[in-house]
């Protein structure tokens, strides 16, 4: 029996979002990225991100939304970090910080994991949000991964 816990993909966009995309086209663009990387149909992953936004916008306060899919058969779980200096309208908030999160429909506790995950990567990066915006990918990636991977 094979008892190895793969760990999450964990991938930091390292070109800023454009300044004139709304929330949809975020989610749908980090989606397709993401199922880009885990080799799945990207039209399933950004509809099911889609869906989830449309029922409940995923803003959650503080400069940052947390757009999530959850999906059938997903091979592995995913954190994906895009950035906006100028803020993307969100659910009633700008958000400057963007976390897309996928994990497998089978398995719930990668995707609460996760969304814990970015929640305490979020509180704990040293310098805040104007810290986290001026970062390099690299460094945003290596400290993202300490959290998850934890």
């Amino acid at each position: 029996m094979n008892t190895t816990v793969q760990s999450p993909l964990v991938m930091v966009r390292a070109e800023e979002l454009p300044e004139t995309m709304s929330s949809a086209e975020v989610v749908s663009l980090l989606a397709h990225e993401v199922a880009a990387q885990l080799g799945v149909d990207s039209a399933v992953v950004a509809a099911a991100a889609l869906l989830r936004e449309e029922s409940e916008p995923t803003y959650v306060g503080r400069g940052m939304a947390v757009p999530h899919a959850r999906v059938s058969g997903l091979p592995l779980a995913a954190m994906y970090v895009a950035r906006s200096h100028k803020g993307i309208p969100w659910g009633g908030g700008e958000a400057r910080l963007v976390v897309f999160t996928a994990a497998a429909e089978e398995k719930p506790e990668q995707y609460l994991q996760l969304l814990s995950a970015a929640m305490r990567w979020r509180l704990r990066f040293p310098g805040g949000e104007e810290a986290l915006l001026a970062a390099a990918a690299a460094d945003l990636s290596a400290g993202l991964r300490e959290v998850v991977c934890s």
